[in-house]
């Protein structure tokens, strides 16, 4: 049995909308807090150890800059569109919730990266680690490409213009599980 849009919300609009809505303000709020933590380590790592070769130090900066842009979109998407805009201005809006804005889809484009650059680097002292078992490093290396593929992949198939948002997929979800 399929619901119908309009029944998701028929009814209930602020209580679904609350538990989906409140959980990404929640979980933005604990992004942004866990930041502050990584641009301290990040800090501390600068300032000790100096003697690290510079493409290692550029690694440090280039995932301090990839997360920053990371939190500053989700940050951007959280407050402004699912706060100000879905809670406030469009309350109850259909049409306006099943729109994507475009910070929600860099944020979910940017997400496989940083996985990506540790994950290799884990790989490269895997094998400076024991290069005996070079199998077990490919293989970590081959899985970490793949998920990176895939999901770059995931975004590709999800253009911004045709997603749902996160909150609408989550109502759905959500709707579609008590129903069962």
């Amino acid at each position: 049995m399929q619901l119908e849009t309009k029944d998701v919300l028929e009814g209930s609009k602020g209580e679904v909308l609350d538990n989906t809505l409140g959980a990404v303000l929640v979980s933005v709020i604990i992004s942004a807090s866990l930041f502050g933590v990584l641009t301290t380590q990040c800090y501390y790592y600068a300032l000790r150890f100096k003697q690290d070769p510079r493409w290692l130090k550029c690694i440090v900066a280039a995932l301090w800059i990839i997360d920053g842009t990371h939190q500053i979109t989700s940050c951007f998407a959280c407050i402004l569109n699912i706060t100000l805009t879905l809670k406030v201005h469009h309350y109850g809006d259909l049409k306006y919730i099943r729109r994507s804005i475009w910070p929600v889809s860099f944020c979910i484009m940017l997400e496989p990266l940083p996985a990506f650059i540790v994950q290799m680097y884990f790989t490269r002292r895997l094998y400076y680690l024991n290069p005996k078992l070079w199998p077990v490093a490919a293989l970590t290396a081959i899985l970490s490409l793949v998920t990176f593929a895939l999901g770059e992949e995931a975004f590709q198939y999800a253009p911004p213009s045709r997603t749902p948002s996160l909150a609408f997929q989550s109502i759905n979800l959500t709707r579609s599980v008590t129903a069962s």
